[in-house]
């Protein structure tokens, strides 16, 4: 059984809130189309400064595959961006359900609120 993982990541802007906003909108879509990934979080915090987002993965390794993708090339790459923190973690599925933070087995489509994309021709 494959078990979902979580990824973090974390940095420092050296651009404006508002145009790490105006950043997110424009890639987001190159994001949701990630191999593996159930869901992603953006992350802004203005008043220090920092950006970054949690990500939901199917399993690791899709994790790994994203992070050695060019996604976080350009992440790492990026000059409005410093002090890149990677951080990867286990989700506990079961404590993970009773909290709502996951839904129940097999209802995977209620985390992405209906938007999978359909694979039929």
């Amino acid at each position: 059984m494959s078990h979902k993982v979580n990824l973090q990541i974390q940095f420092d802007l050296r651009c404006t809130p508002a145009q790490f906003r105006e950043h997110a909108d424009h890639v987001a879509s190159a994001f949701a189309a990630v191999p593996g990934l159930l869901s992603k979080v953006w992350l802004l915090d203005e008043e220090h400064g920092r950006g970054g987002g949690v990500y939901l993965f199917a399993n690791r390794a899709a994790v790994t595959a994203y992070l050695e993708g060019p996604i976080v090339a350009g992440i790492r790459g990026n000059p409005a961006l410093a002090n890149v923190e990677v951080r990867v973690f286990d989700v506990l599925e079961g404590p993970s359900v009773i909290t709502r933070g996951l839904p129940p087995a097999g209802r995977i489509d209620d985390l992405l609120g209906g938007a999978r994309p359909s694979r039929e021709a």
